[in-house]
C-alpha cells in the first residue's frame, strides 16, 4: 500500500513486470462490506415528496419546481432541475408560456424526445373520434404511459397550452407510486410477491385509427432489485389485457391486484404521496413515468378548453444526460454510478 493505492504483484505472473496499481477511492466504491453498502444506500435514497394533498386552489410553490429561464440558462440549471427530478420523482417547469411546441424544446435540454406510435408530441384534449382514453373528458384513474412497450419511456412531460376557466374538473393527480408498493410490501408481503412475480398483460389493441396498432407485453406490476426492493412500478388498467397464466395463478393475481388498487386509491396513501393540482397555462410538468403514476379528475368542456401537450423521453437518453452533468456539477453524485439519488427508482439498475 502507498499513498492513495494497492498494488499488487501475482505470484503467477512475471515478477519483472509492473505491480497492478488499484485506486484507494476506487476499491472503496466499488467494496462489497456492509458498511460501505450501507452508506452507499442512505446517499441514493430518493425522497418521497410531502406536500399538502389537495393543491387544486392552493399555492404550487409547495411542489419541487423550476424556471423556464433557470433551466434554459446552461447545463447547472438543467442539473438543478434533474436533481429535483430524481429526488422527488417529478418537478414544474413554471412560466413556459403558452406555445406549442414548448414541450419538445424543454426535453431537448436533456435531449432527444421518444418517437411513440403518438408521434414525437402529443395533444391531450377532448376530440369527436378519440383514439385513447386521455383525449376524451372522462377522469383516469393513477397509471403509467405505454406499459406495452417492451421499455416505456423513462420520463413523461405535459404542457399546460390553454386551460380556460370555464372548464369545469380537470385536476391532476399525481401519486408516488414507489411509496405505495413499499407500503404494500410490508402489510401484504405475500400480495406483494404475486405482483412481483406473475406477469400482467399490458396492451395497446386498436384497429380502428389511422396507423392501427396491435402491442402486447407481459411484465409483472412490481419489479425488484436482488434485495427485493421496489426498482419499478407498471400499473395501466385502461390498457391492461387478459391474463395469460396458468389457472392456479389466477385467483392469487386478481386478489394481490384488487388489494394493491383499494391501496394506491385510498384516502391514506393520497394524504402521504398523493397531490392533486389544476395546472395553468405555462405550467410544464416533468414525472419518472416508472414511479409517478399520473391521472385527472374528469372535466366538462362545453364552457372552454382544457389542452396540454406532451412528449417522452427514453430512460436511457435522460440518465445518460443526468450522470454528464453529475461529473461536473456533483461528483459525488457521480461517483455513486449506477446508485445516484433516485436512479434505481428507474428501473433500470439492481442497486446494491
Amino acid at each position: 500500500v502507498e499513498a492513495d493505492a494497492l498494488r499488487l504483484r501475482w505470484s503467477d505472473h512475471d515478477q519483472n513486470a509492473a505491480p497492478v496499481e488499484y485506486d484507494s477511492h476506487w476499491l472503496r466504491k466499488f467494496a462489497y462490506s456492509t458498511p460501505v453498502i450501507e452508506d452507499e444506500t442512505a446517499a441514493r435514497q430518493a425522497r418521497f415528496a410531502m406536500a399538502p394533498r389537495d393543491l387544486s386552489k392552493g399555492d404550487l410553490q409547495q411542489l419541487p419546481q423550476v424556471t423556464l429561464e433557470r433551466i434554459s440558462s446552461g447545463d447547472e440549471g438543467v442539473f438543478e432541475w434533474m436533481s429535483k427530478m430524481n429526488e422527488s420523482g417529478f418537478c414544474m417547469v413554471r412560466n413556459c408560456g403558452t406555445e406549442d411546441g414548448t414541450v419538445e424544446r424543454v426535453a431537448n435540454l436533456i435531449g432527444p424526445v421518444s418517437h411513440t406510435i403518438y408521434g414525437d408530441t402529443f395533444d391531450v384534449k377532448a376530440t369527436p373520434k378519440p383514439i385513447n382514453i386521455a383525449y376524451t373528458d372522462s377522469a383516469l384513474e393513477p397509471h403509467m404511459d405505454l406499459a406495452y412497450f417492451e421499455s416505456p419511456p423513462g420520463v413523461q412531460m405535459l404542457h399546460c397550452i390553454r386551460f380556460d376557466s370555464g372548464v369545469r374538473g380537470g385536476d391532476s393527480t399525481l401519486i408516488d407510486g414507489h411509496a405505495v408498493a413499499e407500503e404494500f410490501q410490508q402489510r401484504h408481503p405475500e400480495a406483494f410477491r404475486t405482483l412481483s412475480q406473475i406477469p400482467a398483460t399490458f396492451q395497446k389493441d386498436h384497429m380502428d385509427r389511422a396507423h392501427p396498432i396491435k402491442m402486447f407485453y407481459q411484465r409483472p406490476h412490481i419489479t425488484t432489485n436482488y434485495l427485493d426492493q421496489v426498482t419499478a412500478v407498471y400499473w395501466s388498467p385502461p390498457f391492461e389485457g387478459p391474463l395469460r397464466v396458468k389457472e392456479e395463478f389466477v385467483e392469487p393475481y386478481y386478489k394481490a391486484y384488487n388489494a394493491f388498487r383499494a391501496m394506491l386509491l385510498s384516502d391514506e396513501m393520497w394524504d402521504k404521496y398523493g397531490c392533486v393540482f389544476r395546472l395553468a397555462p405555462g405550467d410544464l410538468l416533468v414525472f419518472n413515468n416508472r414511479r409517478m403514476l399520473h391521472g385527472r379528475n374528469a372535466f366538462t368542456s362545453e364552457a372552454g378548453t382544457r389542452h396540454l401537450q406532451g412528449c417522452y423521453l427514453d430512460v436511457d437518453t435522460y440518465l445518460n444526460k443526468y450522470r454528464v452533468l453529475a461529473d461536473r456539477y456533483d461528483p459525488q453524485a457521480a461517483d455513486a454510478c449506477l446508485a445516484a439519488p433516485g436512479e434505481s427508482r428507474f428501473g433500470t439498475s439492481s442497486h446494491r
